[in-house]
């Protein structure tokens, strides 16, 4: 097989297994997510290709990222998590994309939230805070949801 037609071979299983460009546009880009959490773009994309977050491509020079890859960096880097959430909530609502795509942001968020609420180095205050801001960005029905699954009551 040629360089070429491997090239080409390789490019069609990379586009099967990403996200669509309208999933990609409830997802902040790059730029965006380091203003959300409060830090140069510099280094959240050195952050991002330490711990080997995917960067998505999106138009000719933007980069987009998943909404619980900027939840990570967001601890990581002591952000408000629950602000960091909300934001990219008002980013997928604001996007454009379709109510489909803006609901799985929701989602991602809540599970995100949900697991950390779960997590052994949760304290009682920590998981507070962590319902109250599923309770804020979630729909009730979402919201009930994601805490059954997660085994807590909301």
């Amino acid at each position: 097989m040629t360089h070429t037609a491997q090239r080409q071979r390789f490019d069609k299983i990379v586009a099967a297994n990403a996200p669509s460009r309208e999933r990609l546009l409830a997802w902040p880009t790059l730029g965006r997510a380091a203003e959300m959490i409060g830090i140069p773009a510099s280094t959240l994309t050195r952050a991002a290709d330490k711990d080997g977050i995917e960067k998505y491509p999106f138009g000719r020079r933007d980069k987009k990222l998943a909404p619980d890859a900027v939840l990570d960096l967001a601890r990581a880097y002591a952000a408000n998590v629950n602000d960091v959430a909300e934001q990219l909530m008002v980013y997928a609502e604001e996007s454009g994309a379709a109510p489909r795509y803006v609901n799985g942001v929701e989602k991602t968020i809540g599970a995100w939230l949900a697991g950390q609420a779960r997590s052994a180095r949760s304290t009682p205050e920590e998981v507070e805070a962590i319902v109250a801001a599923i309770r804020e960005v979630a729909t009730p029905e979402l919201a009930d949801a994601i805490f059954a699954r997660a085994g807590l009551t909301g």
